[in-house]
């Protein structure tokens, strides 16, 4: 049992030993969690910086591109003012255009009354049979001829100018299709971006919401350890800082929008513009084709092909009015010719000049709107590449706060599981220390028992010794071979107690009681049997008879004692079945 019980103290040493050795591990691991987790806070500190730099610098390039929507602004209200010159002009033109009908119209009717006037007169010649006319009469159609050939010459320069105006503006319609593309093209665009904007602004609102989710999640998982409720707290504060900031730029990119749409309705007003223009050349059309009616009512018999431009019609029509001209003339209508020319070249400057404001103010509108175009088009290229890469940021950085939060709550699991190593720990070491005393306590009960086993061996061996001695007595010896025997049972069961004492721990207290019960009544008796040998002694002297009553006496009290140690037996079973 001795042996038994050094074994389990040194296996108790051991698991002590080990589980020092597993709580000096477990610390240092919290030690070195403890330190990561500082790291990752200063880590994300430092993301959070940066990513208050980034919206610091969204914030100045959204100014920057408002500034620049205040400038396309004033260029839209330019062009509108240039739209409304150009309208302008597209009046006096039709008014022009009505003028040069009527000059027209009158040209036919003086070409009617000079044709009348000469068929008449070569009537009243024929009526005269040769009759010689005046010299006044000849100069004054010589002179009319001559004003006919100048207003014929003059329409032709009019004629002229109005094809050069006519492909001049159909260049400027080419110019101006050409930008009306662009415009188009640059709208797409715009409401491509606008789109993109707005998928952006979703997505970078959905990142966002998640990384608040993911912040608030590590938040809470910081806030379980008390010695980061500060660095929590600045978080949260960083936060909303960031958030306040994101929902401010939102704002002002609602605001961009609303100026992207006004700058589309302008473009569709630009687009009016071009419809304007388109309806100025079929005007001009229109009004060529009149003035090939009013030519041909001036020469009726003149025939040309109508399938040819209006440039190579005019020269065939100059070529024959010019050989009609010279076989026919009146000298009535030399004052409105004169009048007609005059007003014609006044109406051919007032054309050149209104060519010139329209060329002008065309060009300069189309350079406008070239200029805007492009730079409109370079900056949302600009805002756009801009976007994309603050979306990459984002992107980049949500995934390494993601991959941050994986690693601090893989940090929180093992902070947890620590905490339970840790509770185990104290709970092994509180069930070691109550083992240990109790082990010191039944050791020290052990210690007694094999005192008081070692004492009741001594006390057999003096017994047996005056037993020996006592022998030679006549009954008394038989009756304390007996008591020998019982007390050699006695024996063998403190024995077996004893041996089941170092497998069966726990019922020593019970045990010891009854060992100490036992040993008492047993001192009692070695009391009783010693005075007894005494009075046998004496009795071997004296005579036998009182020697049996002494004997009888231990028998009673050797049989009694035997009962009382059947029951304690019996309770000892007991209580270890239980």
């Amino acid at each position: 049992t001795g042996a038994a019980s050094k074994n389990d103290f040194e296996a108790m040493k051991k698991s002590r030993e080990e589980l020092q050795k597993v709580h000096n591990l477990l610390i240092e691991q919290h030690t070195q969690l403890v330190n990561s987790h500082k790291k990752d806070l200063l880590s994300v500190e430092k993301k959070l910086s940066a990513s208050e730099k980034q919206l610091e610098e969204i914030s100045a390039k959204k100014a920057n591109l408002e500034d620049s929507l205040k400038t396309e602004q004033k260029r839209c209200a330019d062009l509108d003012a240039q739209v409304k010159k150009v309208n302008q002009l597209q009046t006096e033109l039709n008014n022009l255009q009505a003028e040069n009908e009527r000059l027209t119209e009158q040209l036919v009717s003086t070409k009617e009354r000079v044709a009348g006037d000469g068929q008449e007169i070569v009537h009243q010649n024929g009526e005269m049979n040769g009759k010689v006319p005046s010299e006044e009469t000849i100069k004054s159609l010589d002179e009319k001829e001559k004003l006919l050939k100048e207003k014929e010459s003059s329409l032709a320069e009019v004629n002229e100018e109005c094809t050069n105006l006519k492909t001049k503006i159909s260049n400027l319609k080419q110019e101006l299709e050409e930008q009306t593309k662009k415009n188009n093209e640059l709208r797409e665009k715009n409401w491509k971006a606008m789109d993109a904007l707005k998928s952006a602004e979703q997505s970078a609102e959905q990142k966002m919401k998640e990384l608040e989710k993911s912040h608030e999640k590590t938040l809470c998982d910081l806030k379980r350890s008390s010695d980061q409720s500060n660095i929590s707290t600045e978080l949260n504060e960083r936060l909303q800082k960031v958030q306040s900031d994101y929902n401010s730029e939102i704002e002002k990119n609602k605001k961009l929008a609303a100026e992207v749409d006004r700058l589309a309705s302008q473009q569709s007003r630009l687009t009016e513009s071009d419809k304007t223009v388109q309806d100025l050349t079929s005007q001009i059309q229109t009004c060529q084709a009149r003035t090939r009616e009013c030519l041909l009512r001036i020469h009726p018999s003149v025939t040309i092909d109508s399938s040819l431009p209006y440039d190579a019609w005019l020269l065939e029509y100059q070529k024959q009015a010019g050989t009609l001209v010279g076989q026919a003339a009146n000298p009535s209508a030399d004052e409105e010719l004169s009048r007609l020319q005059r007003l014609l070249e006044e109406k051919n400057k007032e054309l050149l000049d209104k060519e010139t404001q329209i060329k002008d103010v065309m060009m300069s509108t189309l350079q406008n709107l070239q200029e805007s175009a492009e730079a409109n088009e370079s900056k949302w290229r600009e805002s756009m590449q801009q976007k994309d890469n603050e979306l990459q940021k984002v992107i980049s950085e949500r995934d390494s706060l993601l991959s941050e939060k994986e690693a601090i709550q893989s940090t929180f699991q093992q902070m947890e599981q620590l905490e339970e190593l840790q509770e185990k720990l104290k709970l092994l070491q509180e069930t070691i220390q109550n083992s240990e005393s109790e082990k010191s306590h039944l050791e020290q009960k052990y210690e007694e028992i094999n005192k008081n086993c070692i004492n009741l061996r001594d006390q057999l061996e003096n017994k047996e010794n005056l037993l020996a001695e006592l022998e030679k007595g006549k009954n008394s010896t038989e009756h304390l071979a007996q008591e020998i025997e019982d007390l050699k049972s006695k024996l063998e069961k403190e024995k077996k107690i004893n041996k089941d004492f170092s497998s069966q721990m726990i019922r020593l207290n019970s045990l010891v009681k009854i060992g100490q019960d036992s040993l008492s009544a047993e001192q009692e008796t070695v009391k009783k049997l010693k005075s007894q040998i005494e009075t046998l002694q004496s009795s071997s002297a004296n005579g036998s008879p009182p020697a049996r009553e002494q004997t009888s006496v231990t028998n009673s009290e050797a049989k009694a004692k035997s009962k009382s140690s059947e029951k304690s037996k019996k309770k000892s079973d007991a209580s270890a079945k239980k």
